[in-house]
C-alpha cells in the first residue's frame, strides 16, 4: 500500500525505501527514512483471524484502544461526528525521564468497495485543545490502517504511521523504539479481537 501524505497533514516525503526490520509471529515491520525529519515512519502487516466486521467494530471502540495499542496510556472522544468519524484525545505513556506525548486525532473510517474492506486514516490536530501542563504535545502525525479480507475469516491488516513526536528528544532515541510498537500492536490486535463483543 502506498502511504501518501495529504498537502493539510503532510509531515514528510519518503526518501527511501521500506526497510523490513522485524518478521515474527506472522508480523512483518519496516522502516524507512524521510526527507524533511529526522524520524522514521514505520508500515507494519499481519494477517488476523478475524472478518473486516470484527475488525471495524475493534477500531470504532475509540475507548478501548489503550487496551491493546502498544504505550497508550488513555483515550477520550471528544467530538463524535457520525458512527465512522469522530475526534479523539489520547495520551502516550513514554519512559523515564521522557514527558508523555499527547494529541488530539481525526479519526476517519471508509469502506473500500473495492477491496470490499475498509481504511481507517487517523491525523493529528494538536491544536484542537489547549496544551496540557507536564504533557508534550505531539506537532504532527498521520497514520492509516489498511483492512483486507483474504477469506470470511481472516484479513490482512496495514499499518502505517509517521510522526514528529516534539519536544527536544534526539531522532536516534524514538528510532529505536519504533519496531516494537507496531508490532506488539499488531500482536494484541490479533487477541483482542476475539473478545465477545467483537464476535
Amino acid at each position: 500500500m502506498a502511504f501518501i501524505l495529504n498537502a493539510e497533514a503532510s509531515i514528510d516525503i519518503p526518501a527511501e525505501k521500506w526497510v523490513l526490520e522485524k518478521d515474527k509471529d506472522n508480523i512483518k515491520v519496516w522502516t524507512r527514512d524521510t526527507e524533511t525529519s529526522s524520524f522514521k515512519s514505520f508500515k507494519a502487516i499481519t494477517i488476523v483471524n478475524a472478518s473486516v466486521v470484527q475488525l471495524a467494530s475493534v477500531l470504532n471502540d475509540v475507548g478501548a484502544y489503550p487496551e491493546w495499542m502498544a504505550n497508550l496510556e488513555s483515550t477520550e472522544i471528544l467530538k463524535e461526528i457520525s458512527e465512522n468519524e469522530c475526534y479523539y484525545y489520547f495520551e502516550v505513556e513514554a519512559p523515564w525521564p521522557v514527558s508523555n506525548r499527547d494529541n488530539v486525532a481525526h479519526f476517519k473510517l471508509t469502506n473500500n468497495y473495492d477491496t470490499k474492506g475498509f481504511e481507517v486514516t487517523v491525523t493529528g490536530q494538536p491544536d484542537y485543545i489547549p496544551e496540557k501542563q507536564d504533557i508534550v504535545r505531539i506537532p504532527k502525525s498521520i497514520g492509516t490502517w489498511q483492512f483486507t479480507p483474504i477469506s470470511e475469516r481472516e484479513t490482512e491488516v496495514v499499518f502505517v504511521y509517521a510522526a514528529d513526536p516534539g519536544g527536544k528528544l534526539p531522532a536516534w532515541v524514538i528510532n529505536i523504539f519504533i519496531v516494537d510498537g507496531p508490532f506488539k500492536t499488531l500482536s494484541n490486535l490479533k487477541e483482542f479481537v476475539k473478545q465477545e463483543k467483537y464476535q
